[in-house]
């Protein structure tokens, strides 16, 4: 009887926690996702174990029941036996029935941690990045200020080097033609002198 109710109470459990695995299963628009399972062969064997051994039990107390031998300290040992029975018999039933919310449990947990991985691979992802760009414009302004920054200085020498001279020969130029033409105005005034 308590080996129908202990398979029977299995058989729901079994179920509610199928029912309950294949209700989480809806599609998310998580990054990752993790589905966690449970393997109930184990639990199911283990279970089989017990029902065995408390048939095996069950069997013995009924040849000590039947024998009209018993005294009464056998008697109160029965009694203390079926009551062990029926102790273990509670305490298998809790424990199938706590599979589901240790599942869950455990589910949880392992929700938790890969979002906690997730969480830090974001971070490290992101430093990463902006390590790798605080690197590249180091690198930049220090090619600027290695080497363009001379070169650039060098040019702008070279420009106003270049603009002095123009300015220079500008001036030469305006001397020439000032002395050029004050050449030709004493040509001309010796011309005059010499026709007069």
């Amino acid at each position: 009887m308590y080996r129908k109710i202990l398979v029977g109470l299995l058989g729901v459990s079994c179920f509610s926690f199928v029912a309950n695995a294949q209700q989480d299963t809806e599609p998310s628009s998580s990054f990752i996702q993790v589905n966690v399972g449970l393997d109930l062969q184990g639990v199911e064997q283990s279970l089989n174990d017990t029902n065995k051994s408390l048939d095996s039990l069950a069997a013995s107390l009924h040849l000590m029941a039947t024998n009209a031998e018993l005294t009464p300290e056998q008697q109160q040992s029965i009694e203390t036996t079926v009551e062990s029975v029926n102790h273990l018999i509670d305490i298998s039933a809790a424990s199938i029935e706590g599979l589901p919310s240790a599942f869950a449990d455990s589910k949880q947990i392992v929700a938790q941690k890969t979002q906690h991985f997730l969480d830090d691979l974001t971070y490290k992802i992101l430093l990463i990045v902006g390590v790798t760009i605080a690197i590249l414009i180091a690198a930049i302004l220090g090619v600027y200020w290695l080497t363009l920054r001379p070169m650039l200085s060098t040019i702008f020498g070279a420009t106003r080097n270049i603009s002095d001279m123009a300015k220079a020969l500008q001036v030469t130029a305006q001397a020439v033609e000032a002395s050029t033409d004050k050449q030709q105005l004493i040509m001309q005034q010796l011309q005059d002198k010499t026709t007069n």
